[in-house]
């Protein structure tokens, strides 16, 4: 399925944004609704994105970069793909698609990888920092501080 990826822009993309987002986190995942909905989604600077089948134009894939400007450092989360559409590598189609969008306010993207996902951003040339697999008590998961250079012309080849 071609995937386009875009900026969140409208008060569509917006509501159909947080309807994935509530749907993966809270209900499937079990976040609690106080770490799904933080402060910030509110930040200027963080980037809200969202990926679109570009055959029938459904909303189905999204994530959020927390930009900091100075360091010009995004931490990339909130990556999800709807039930429906999964298994198709959408996930990677949005993180490869949003280094275009990412590469005007940061040189390097830092994601906090589940586990489970981590060959999948080792495949979009995402490095581990350490080889250390970290616990975040607040959704129960253990993760992996992975992080990609965007700096270079084809970061993503």
């Amino acid at each position: 399925m071609p995937l386009i990826v875009k900026r969140i822009e409208t008060q569509e993309e917006q509501d159909a944004s947080r309807s994935i987002r509530v749907c993966i986190f809270v209900k499937e995942q079990n976040f609690p609704t106080k770490v799904e909905n933080d402060d910030l989604d509110f930040v200027p600077s963080t980037v809200h994105l969202i990926g679109i089948d570009s055959t029938t134009g459904e909303y189905v894939a999204v994530a959020r970069c927390v930009v900091d400007p100075e360091k010009r450092v995004g931490l990339v989360g909130r990556v999800g793909v709807s039930a429906a559409h999964r298994g198709k590598g959408l996930a990677a189609k949005l993180m490869i698609g949003m280094e275009p969008i990412l590469h005007e306010v940061v040189d390097c993207i830092v994601i906090e990888a589940r586990d489970y996902l981590v060959d999948m951003y080792q495949r979009c040339g995402y490095e581990c920092t350490t080889g250390d697999v970290l616990y975040d008590e607040d959704i129960d998961a253990n993760y992996c501080v992975m992080t990609k250079d965007i700096t270079a012309p084809n970061a993503s080849e």
